[in-house]
Order: structure tokens, then C-alpha cells, then sequence
């Protein structure tokens, strides 16, 4: 994995996610933790990121098909 590093926005909800680059496949250990951080956090950031649309519908199928719409 990545140095993947959560930052929380707000003490309410919201971090930012550092360290990863969505453009590359996810190993299982950063789902986990991009997972935990969005139960926790409840919205997620990943700035500066250039991902193409079949890596993004990747990135969602991790999450379950109810993040697909």
C-alpha cells in the first residue's frame, strides 16, 4: 500500500484522502482503509487526482454496487 494518510476537514465529517493515486490498482489493503475512513468520515477527498472513467468505475465496484447508482 500506498502512504495512505487521512485527514479529517471537520471534527463533524469530511477527510481528505493523501497518498494514493487512484489512477493505479487498489491493493486490498487500502480499500480496508479507504473503506474504514468512509464509514468514519462519511465523505472522502482525493485531490489532484486524474483518473480515467474505467479506473473510477473500478475504484466504485470495492464499494459495492450501491455506489454505482
Amino acid at each position: 500500500m500506498n502512504s495512505l494518510e487521512i485527514r479529517p476537514v471537520t471534527p463533524v465529517i469530511g477527510a481528505e484522502v493523501r497518498g494514493i493515486d487512484l489512477a493505479r490498482p487498489l491493493d486490498e489493503e487500502a480499500v480496508a482503509a479507504i473503506e474504514r475512513a468512509l464509514l468514519e468520515h462519511y465523505v472522502l477527498a482525493f485531490r489532484d487526482q486524474s483518473v480515467p472513467i474505467e479506473r473510477l468505475i473500478e475504484f466504485a465496484h470495492h464499494f459495492g454496487k450501491e455506489m454505482l447508482g
